[in-house]
């Protein structure tokens, strides 16, 4: 049975913009929609029109404007009777465009909440607005990219202070969200998913290090592994839990 309704957000690049591609040529759902913060974004989107079985929306969205994120959730609340897939591929390393930290001496304030902001208190007003139209749906799956380095038990190296914490803050919410809305329906599955080192802006300038000790995908493969663990979440116990793109479990 075809599903009512899809949302990437962060559709116009990277590894969401390959979700929107594989989500948008499959039969599952009735229309997938897509955010974007840009003019350029927006026409990345349309560029998708008619190449597609299923319909594309574009929403506009900016993750640091909290009213932003309130008007795309009622304008996707009026367009569809349920939202059965969120996935929140919007992400930065670190705020203000600055790299990871190294050291002390490289934190900055301004920078750490600018990462909190995108990487963690988005997902959680992004789900407050949805929250009536996922749990319409009969098995909602809500959906963060986090990162292994978000994993307080992992961490052996410290170092890259903003994205670390920014990623550990939304494993705690999206456990958070876990719990509560599995009281409210329960075959509710909302997941943090490691995607892997893929290839993007995000992380081009660390791919040559990285080669040295991960497999490196591309964002289509990366897409095709985190759409295998939706898949998946309706047939196992993923709640409230920490997945790796290869269907390993990985510590909070």
């Amino acid at each position: 049975m075809m599903k009512n309704a899809a949302l990437v957000c962060g559709s116009t690049r990277g590894i969401g913009l390959a979700l929107l591609k594989s989500l948008a040529r499959s039969d599952q759902y009735k229309q997938v929609f897509a955010t974007y913060r840009s003019q350029e974004g927006l026409a990345t989107i349309e560029a998708l029109h008619g190449t597609t079985p299923t319909p594309i929306v574009p929403l506009p969205l900016d993750v640091n404007n909290e009213s932003s994120i309130h008007e795309m959730t009622l304008a996707l609340s009026s367009k569809t009777p349920a939202l059965d897939l969120c996935i929140n591929a919007i992400g930065v390393l670190s705020g203000d465009n600055s790299g990871p930290e190294r050291r002390l001496e490289d934190v900055q304030a301004a920078a750490v909440l600018q990462a909190l902001q995108t990487n963690a208190i988005a997902s959680l007003l992004i789900t407050k607005g949805l929250k009536e139209s996922l749990m319409a749906s009969p098995s909602p799956v809500f959906v963060g990219l986090s990162a292994k380095v978000g994993s307080i038990e992992d961490n052996h190296l410290g170092g890259w202070y903003s994205y670390r914490a920014s990623k550990a803050a939304l494993n705690m919410i999206l456990k958070n969200l876990a719990i509560e809305l599995k009281r409210l329906n329960r075959h509710t599955v909302v997941m943090a998913i490691h995607p892997g080192t893929t290839e993007t802006d995000l992380t081009r300038p660390f791919l040559e290090s990285a080669k040295k000790k991960y497999t490196i995908h591309s964002a289509d493969e990366t897409a095709e592994n985190i759409l295998k663990l939706v898949n998946q979440a309706a047939s196992k116990t993923h709640n409230g839990r920490f997945w790796s793109w290869d269907g390993s479990e990985i510590p909070w």
